[in-house]
């Protein structure tokens, strides 16, 4: 395989392909085509699709992309109730691929493509580009055992659900499509990031709650849970579409404190105060920039035969946890 690998887009009509687009194109790799995630019309591709990917060559079908241009690798995005009919698909193809989370719209639909993915060993990546955030290189510089971590503390916190509106993917504001709100979409990044921290170790979800009392929408618009792992490390979560902006963005901030040093990571940039120095602020990634080192890293991976920093297994762990929140908050999972 070459070094300089054909990459295909699937689901030009996704808000994040405009960044996959360009980090894969940053990351080296020729991006060959690009299709809706399921079937489309390319006249409504051609005139719908974010300028940045004007210069992407288009197709009807995934199967007419793949037949014309041979990727050696895709990118998968869709909304949440179409991703694992289309995950299942490719392992079918057989081609390496990377996927946008949640994968589904709840862990019962992500637990047999977890399966398919152990069965195939077909490299499957999920995108969980704050995996990438320089917090994770100095944790494990320090090689640290789980039990010296205290607690610790994930948020996302977004725009309102208007912004949903105005991308044109509605869908992402009914359950029935999506599977939840900011949990389940923004969650999922918290819930991989607790259960990375910690090893995957057994949990416990000690309280929850979520509401959707100001937009007045069906899914939530904010929630938060503690969670507590078999080694005692406390874990709070907080995520919601209540940041007053309709731009890409908001209020982002990771806390993991330790025996020795205490960790913020405020996305720009990232706070370290280590028991024998004074606080120092360090260089950290954008998400943009998180997101160009995820197409980096997995094609690396992929070209020198290992697996990928996030597997779909993880993502079916992640979905589990966000199951469990919804339950502790009362809440059916859809």
């Amino acid at each position: 395989m070459a070094n300089t690998l054909r990459v295909g887009l699937l689901g030009l009509d996704h808000w994040h392909a405009p960044i996959h687009y360009r980090s894969f194109q940053e990351s080296g790799a020729e991006v060959v085509g690009g299709c809706f995630s399921m079937q489309g019309n390319l006249n409504d591709l051609r005139q719908n699709i974010h300028p940045t990917l004007s210069s992407c060559p288009l197709f009807p079908t995934l199967e007419a992309m793949v037949s014309a241009t041979k990727p050696d690798f895709l990118m998968a995005m869709a909304p949440h109730d179409e991703l694992p009919k289309l995950a299942t698909s490719l392992f079918s193809l057989g081609i390496p691929f990377g996927i946008e989370k949640p994968l589904g719209r709840n862990a019962r639909e992500v637990e047999p493509l977890a399966e398919l993915s152990v069965k195939t060993g077909l490299f499957s990546a999920v995108a969980f580009p704050n995996r990438y955030s320089r917090l994770w290189y100095h944790i494990h510089q320090e090689q640290t055992s789980h039990r010296s971590i205290s607690h610790t503390y994930f948020r996302i916190i977004n725009g309102s659900p208007e912004r949903y509106m105005r991308h044109g993917v509605s869908w992402m504001l009914d359950p029935s499509r999506s599977g939840g709100g900011c949990l389940r979409n923004l969650g999922t990044h918290l819930a991989d990031a607790f259960l990375y921290l910690t090893g995957n170790s057994n949990y416990r979800v000690a309280g929850a709650a979520l509401h959707a009392r100001i937009y007045g929408k069906p899914v939530e618009e904010y929630a938060t849970a503690i969670l507590i792992s078999e080694t005692g490390v406390i874990g709070t979560i907080e995520t919601g579409y209540s940041f007053p902006t309709l731009a890409a963005g908001g209020d982002f901030e990771w806390l993991v404190a330790m025996e020795q040093t205490y960790y913020i990571d405020r996305e720009t940039i990232l706070y370290a105060k280590h028991i024998d120095g004074e606080p120092i602020t360090l260089p950290n990634l954008t998400q943009e920039e998180r997101y160009r080192e995820f197409a980096r890293d997995t094609l690396d991976r992929l070209i020198r035969g290992q697996p990928p920093k996030a597997t779909i297994v993880d993502c079916y762990r992640a979905m589990l946890l966000l199951d469990r929140i919804y339950e502790s908050a009362g809440i059916t999972v859809y």
